[in-house]
């Protein structure tokens, strides 16, 4: 449907007697796109654009020819038409079943007089509602929900806004009764409706743009995966409390925390971000805005507020299991190295050395500071890969990956960095005689407060059999000279 407005003038409109039937008029309307016409049609509504002669937009005289070999067929055919309502001179903003047509600014639209109406419709039940405790005449709401779903092909988010309405109508369980009691999130969409000529999401695009960003995601019930252009990876682990939810939750989930993740490449306004997920629930949800679960619409919700922030609209698509490899390892693979210390033992050394600005080797699960570098992109993370990132003029904390103890204390010393570094006690390293010169302060950690992974009980039994230690080093005061 988007491509009949790929031009700069609407060719025609026309409206036909009334009492022919729809099924007389697909074999007509088939005829006409053969020959080159882009014709959208409803019962007797009809609008589109002629044949052009060049891949450009239509001319007026074009137009006119246009609507000329539409007038011969339609007469051809006994068709009657409509003697005052047409518009076939070529204008650029055409009415048409209830919207406006405007393929100068390539929009499609509500019309100004049906969006006071529902308005208006919105405000009386409002009104209504505050006066008697959130109860509401159940026609008027059904009504008001007949009007306001019609839109949703000029506003964008119409179902997203009407789901909690219609789930009250659902739960309404006294038939002999003719009120209804609204929730809360019932209030606030009414509340939307009632200014809708204020919001960002009003008009539909004719033809799509160009994506901006392919986005990949994926979920388990570990993790969550995804790609930016299949290049750029995006990770993290669920929170316990999310460990437990529904596989269509996390998977809604991770195209929020997917888009979050890649927040400096979607600074630009109007964004267009290609989502492929391999969930058909997921794919429904998006591209419908609505879903009988409750816990799906506020995951939605969630989303909705988010690509409204970013100024990002999704189109999402499918893509199969076997082809969603990168993403579906991403939110599989556990991480081993995620080593952390309990928060109190951690607090010791945030009142001996602290505060630290930053934890250069987390989480967003595991972090100990409010600004962090992780190894993969994830929501509020300052950076990515803290071996590429400067240290300087930051206290940071770094409990890293024990392969990277080496690497991390000739980084801080080359950049005369102030760190607080959890590392193993392994005095048979090659990095410990060059750790042990350069710190001011070395602590020996007793087994309670050791090292655990992640995610599992911080238990005793759960600890490795190696000790730890926490090296501090001031910075400016060492060098890399042998010992």
């Amino acid at each position: 449907m988007g491509r009949i407005f790929q031009c700069n003038t609407m060719p025609f409109g026309l409206k036909v007697a009334p009492f022919l039937w729809t099924k007389v008029f697909p074999p007509v309307v088939q005829a006409l796109r053969r020959e080159g016409f882009r014709v959208i049609s409803y019962v007797n509504d009809f609008g589109g654009a002629p044949p052009t002669r060049a891949p450009t937009a239509s001319t007026a005289g074009e137009a006119l020819e246009g609507w000329e070999r539409v007038r011969e067929l339609f007469s051809q055919l006994g068709v009657t038409l409509h003697p005052t309502k047409g518009v076939w001179d070529g204008t650029h903003c055409l009415p048409l079943l209830g919207f406006l047509v405007d393929t100068r600014r390539r929009l499609f639209l509500l019309q100004p007089t049906r969006a006071t109406k529902i308005m208006g419709m919105a405000g009386r039940l409002l009104s209504s509602a505050k006066t008697h405790l959130r109860w509401v005449r159940l026609s008027a709401l059904r009504s008001f929900c007949g009007m306001a779903v019609s839109t949703h092909l000029a506003v964008t988010s119409a179902r997203l806004h009407l789901r909690s309405l219609y789930t009250a109508m659902r739960d309404h369980l006294d038939r002999r009764s003719n009120r209804e009691q609204l929730g809360r999130q019932g209030m606030q969409d009414l509340q939307w409706w009632q200014v809708l000529t204020q919001h960002a999401e009003l008009g539909r695009a004719l033809w799509p743009r160009a994506t901006d960003l392919t986005l990949t995601t994926d979920a388990s019930g570990l993790a969550w995966g995804a790609t930016g252009d299949g290049l750029v990876p995006a990770r993290g682990f669920h929170r316990p409390s999310r460990r437990r939810l529904h596989i269509n939750l996390l998977e809604l989930g991770a195209v929020r925390l997917g888009l979050l993740s890649f927040v400096d490449v979607l600074r630009q306004p109007d964004t267009v971000v290609r989502l492929r997920t391999d969930s058909l629930v997921t794919l429904h949800v998006i591209n419908t805005g609505s879903s009988r679960s409750i816990a799906l619409m506020e995951e939605m919700r969630r989303l909705h507020a988010v690509c409204l922030s970013l100024g990002v609209t999704l189109r999402a698509e499918y893509i199969p299991s076997a082809l969603n490899m990168w993403a579906d390892r991403l939110s599989r693979t556990r991480d081993s190295t995620d080593w952390t210390l309990r928060c109190d033992a951690f607090l010791k050394f945030e009142r001996l050395y602290g505060p630290h600005t930053v934890d250069v080797f987390a989480t967003a699960e595991t972090k100990r500071c409010g600004r962090f570098f992780s190894r993969f992109a994830s929501p509020g993370a300052a950076g990515v890969y803290a071996m590429q990132q400067s240290w300087r003029g930051e206290n940071s904390w770094a409990n890293p990956p024990f392969n990277l103890v080496g690497p991390v204390i000739q980084k801080l010393i080359h950049q005369q960095a102030a760190v607080t570094l959890v590392a193993p006690h392994w005095p048979a390293q090659p990095w410990w005689p060059l750790a042990v010169s350069a710190c001011s302060a070395v602590h020996y950690l007793p087994p309670k407060d050791g090292v655990f992974v992640h995610g599992r009980r911080v238990g005793l039994a759960q600890r490795p059999w190696w000790g730890t230690v926490v090296f501090r080093f001031e910075g400016g005061c060492a060098t890399l000279s042998p010992v």
